[in-house]
């Protein structure tokens, strides 16, 4: 890959990784949570009192994080950039198994 193509490359995953770090300091400020328990519904109470909110919010800053790493592990490592793509996709995929994981049993937790 030519030097122009990683350049692009580091910084649209620069660009990603902030954005998922945006959203994830959103979903933990306490003003976040604030707004949406003072809306009218009360589900909209219940989620941001959730710890479940919380963990979203946890799960999104850590993907910000892992990608602004990653795109800058792909310039810097240009001839592994398929390996660190691949170990990427990988941390990305078990990290979204735990958020699911963590998402039911707090379902079931509720229900009782």
């Amino acid at each position: 890959m030519d030097k122009l193509k990683a350049f692009f490359v580091a910084v649209l995953f620069a660009l990603v990784g902030a954005a998922f770090i945006v959203a994830g300091l959103r979903f933990l400020s306490a003003k976040k949570q604030e707004h949406l328990a003072s809306r009218g519904r009360p589900a909209a109470r219940d989620i941001s009192r959730s710890p479940l909110f919380k963990a979203t919010g946890i799960f999104s800053l850590f993907v910000g994080i892992l990608t602004v790493v990653c795109g800058i592990l792909m310039t810097v490592l240009r001839d592994m950039i398929l390996y660190v793509a691949l170990i990427y996709l990988g941390i990305l995929f078990i990290a979204a198994v735990v958020l699911v994981a963590a998402v039911k049993k707090g379902e079931q937790s509720g229900k009782r």
